[in-house]
């Protein structure tokens, strides 16, 4: 069952993260969550996402996000 996948982050590691989610288990990129327009919209045309957010609230809320993939560096972390 492909499920559609939600990320929150423009950073580096989405770029690496996403081919191996996306063959991996078969799901669909659906939409990225970022604070800068302009780096959501670099996600936009390379990785076909169909939705792309600004306000992490409405990602959240979405009805059509089945899972979302907090992608943020390991310094940011602890």
């Amino acid at each position: 069952m492909a499920l559609n996948l939600a990320l929150i982050s423009t950073g580096f590691i989405p770029h690496q993260a996403i081919a191996r989610i996306v063959k991996r288990n078969g799901s669909q990129l659906y939409s990225i969550y970022g604070r800068n327009p302009d780096l959501v919209k670099q996600f936009e045309s390379p990785y076909g996402f169909p939705t792309l957010s600004m306000d992490l609230a409405d990602l959240l809320s979405d009805p059509n996000v089945d899972v979302v993939y907090i992608v943020l560096p390991r310094d940011r972390t602890h």
